[in-house]
Parts: structure tokens; C-alpha cells; sequence
């Protein structure tokens, strides 16, 4: 009876052990995420949440949007009247301390960059 017991407490142990390590290190928060205003005559505001999901405010418009990176490029799915786009905006993109540089890349080769400031 005494190692019934011994092996159901180690069995027990090795249990707790094992649901300690669900997932091994957390995954790093993207650099994107927080608040971003541009200076220009649209004070276009971008939200990036850590769960790739954000909010774009300007002079004309606002709407939701999905994002996702993969190296310096942003992809972002907007989410207009209710309808979540198919085709991303694809931005290149630079954190330089609390300056974001986002450059348009599909206005051609060279892009349109625009910046914005971390609040």
C-alpha cells in the first residue's frame, strides 16, 4: 500500500510540474504597439494592440482594422462597414526611439512615408 501511495504522490508532483511550463517564454509584445499620432493636416491617429487587432482615426474616416508584420513589412486588414478587407495596405515600416515611420508602398517603387509620434 505504501508504494501505491509513493507512486500516486509522485505521479501527482510530476503533474504540477508539467502545467508549469505551459508555453516556455511569453512572446514578445510587437514594438507597434501603442498610440501613434502624425502630425499632418489629417492628425491621423493609428492604435496597434498586442493581440494584432488596432483602430485608425482621421479627419475623413475611422474604422478597426487587423495587422500583422513579417520583418519591416506592416499588413493591415481594414475593417470598414462592418466588413473586414481581404486585401491588405501594405506599409514598410521603422521605429526610430518614439518616431514611427510608415512608408506607403503602394504608390510606387520609392513610397510615400508619413510619421507619427509614440503618445
Amino acid at each position: 500500500m505504501k508504494k501505491v501511495n509513493v507512486v500516486i504522490l509522485v505521479l501527482f508532483v510530476l503533474c504540477l510540474f508539467a502545467g508549469c511550463g505551459a508555453g516556455g517564454q511569453p512572446k514578445e509584445a510587437s514594438p507597434l504597439v501603442g498610440k501613434w499620432k502624425g502630425a499632418d493636416l489629417m492628425e491621423e491617429t493609428y492604435e496597434f494592440k498586442a493581440d494584432g487587432t488596432g483602430y485608425n482615426e482621421n479627419a475623413l474616416i475611422s474604422y478597426d482594422f487587423k495587422y500583422d508584420t513579417d520583418g519591416d513589412q506592416l499588413n493591415i486588414y481594414a475593417e470598414l462597414f462592418g466588413m473586414e478587407s481581404d486585401e491588405a495596405m501594405v506599409f514598410s515600416y521603422s521605429i526610430n526611439g518614439d518616431i514611427l515611420t510608415l512608408t506607403d508602398m503602394s504608390t510606387g517603387e520609392e513610397g510615400i512615408s508619413y510619421e507619427y509620434t509614440r503618445e
